[in-house]
């Protein structure tokens, strides 16, 4: 488990800054994370062109 992910699954009741504090990551880091968990994975090209082959 990342740290990240360790942070996100955490009760409320801890800060978010707190945590980071502790466990040595920056809170920068950890809110970019967050973003990029909500945007889609794109799909890898060979995976398209597998799909379209078949």
């Amino acid at each position: 488990m990342s740290t990240y992910r360790y942070i996100a699954q955490r009760p409320a009741r801890v800060p978010v800054r707190q945590f980071c504090r502790v466990l040595h990551v920056a809170p920068s880091a950890y809110y970019a994370w967050c973003r990029r968990q909500d945007q889609p994975v794109p799909e890898p090209a060979w995976q398209v062109a597998v799909r379209q082959a078949f």
